[in-house]
């Protein structure tokens, strides 16, 4: 296990239609490093979520990721199933995928969704 990973810090990702922000978020909560831009789930096709990832990793660690967003519905990397909002841990915690078989590092996304929405989402 390397450095980054024993250390706490962690790439949050959230990952949206048409732009991306991740973020190095430090052991103490604050925001070390950002990457911003486009790249959003509508500009990629299958194969390109993992060399995407990498290249995040390449410049904000080798860390843990939990990606949020688009990049877990159905046009995204792979949909996660959605947590009913408002959502405590608990509630997050059964929704999680981990996406370990579709990359090297544990990565973790993460769906959660009004009922409003999800009603409009499914028409």
């Amino acid at each position: 296990m390397t450095q980054g990973m024993t250390n706490g810090a962690v790439i949050a990702i959230d990952w949206g239609t048409t732009n991306r922000r991740a973020y190095r978020i430090e052991p103490d909560g604050r925001i070390g490093d950002r990457v911003e831009g486009g790249a959003g789930v509508l500009g990629l096709a299958p194969g390109d979520y993992a060399p995407a990832l990498a290249d995040l990793r390449a410049r904000l660690g080798d860390l843990p990721v939990i990606a949020a967003g688009m990049v877990g519905s159905t046009r995204g990397w792979h949909e996660a199933p959605y947590a009913a909002a408002p959502a405590d841990l608990a509630a997050l915690a059964i929704t999680l995928l981990a996406a370990t078989r579709l990359s090297m590092l544990p990565t973790v996304l993460i769906g959660v969704v009004s009922a409003g929405v999800l009603r409009y989402l499914m028409g």
